[in-house]
């Protein structure tokens, strides 16, 4: 399947490589939260399809219509719910549960340490 059409079809989708610290934590937050999420994992998606080159230019489309920089790519009901360290900043004040309730995302309220 492509990967333009997971995001589209699913409701929280984070794209991720390997080796990548923000990615894991990302995928800890939203594990502690308890927001069910599907993890491509870019590599490993890569491997399963013969066309690198179509998974390439997926992820290129992707970067330029949301002008993502950088990974773990979050996606909310085909939608970029932004980089790491803004999801971060919404967290630190109080304000990720309020989008995520927006966005008709179930998850569960985390203490916030900071």
């Amino acid at each position: 399947m492509s990967i333009i059409k997971k995001i589209e079809n699913t409701p929280v989708v984070v794209i991720s490589k390997k080796n990548c610290k923000n990615c894991t934590k990302l995928k800890a937050l939203f594990d502690e939260m308890h927001i069910e999420h599907t993890v491509i994992l870019l590599e490993d998606y890569m491997e399963k399809y013969d066309d690198d080159d179509f998974i390439f230019d997926e992820i290129e489309e992707l970067k330029s219509r949301w002008s993502i920089t950088s990974y773990p790519m979050p996606f909310v009901n085909g939608s970029f719910l932004g980089h790491y360290d803004e999801i971060m900043r919404l967290v630190t004040f109080n304000q990720f549960e309020n989008m995520l309730k927006n966005k008709k995302i179930e998850f569960t309220s985390v203490e916030n340490d900071f």
